[in-house]
């Protein structure tokens, strides 16, 4: 009964947040972002830092943040040793992954776009489900990639 009630205090709450302007849909985006993000980081702790964008190409959102897969430590916890994240946007879903260069396997898809990257012992490509009418290199691969979440611009509400 309890949480019934604080469930729904909790709706009220949001809805009034919205109604008067306390809280705006840039700042409630960038809440389930960064909520994307603090989950795939804690599927394993260790390991691979995924680097994405800087800054997000324009319409494009953080959709999807994952640890594609993992190994343990010898104290038995999980590593990441690939993570990946998806993007939606007007040239259709991206998918940003970077795995450790390696271990064989291929565990991130083949850029079909022309973009990936080799830098410190990491291999980081860009793929797209669907190839958009605009050059994908040209949105894409101009953008600057960081593995600190500080950086990611996108990541924090407008100021």
């Amino acid at each position: 009964m309890r949480a019934r009630a604080l469930r729904a205090l909790a709706i009220v709450a949001a809805v009034v947040a919205t109604t008067v302007g306390c809280g705006s849909f840039d700042q409630s985006e960038s809440a389930r972002q960064q909520a994307l993000v603090d989950d795939g980081y804690a599927q394993a702790r260790g390991g691979v830092k995924l680097a994405l964008p800087v800054a997000v190409p324009e319409g494009y959102r953080l959709t999807r943040f994952w640890s594609v897969a993992n190994v343990y430590t010898e104290r038995g916890k999980p590593e990441s040793i690939a993570r990946s994240a998806e993007f939606s946007g007007p040239g259709g879903p991206v998918r940003v992954c970077e795995e450790v260069a390696k271990i064989p396997g291929d565990l991130c898809p083949r850029s079909n776009i022309g973009i990936t990257e080799k830098k410190d012992g990491l291999v980081r490509t860009v793929s797209m489900e669907t190839t958009p009418q605009d050059d994908p290199r040209a949105v894409w691969g101009e953008v600057g990639y960081s593995s600190a979440l500080a950086d990611w611009s996108w990541l924090s509400p407008p100021a």
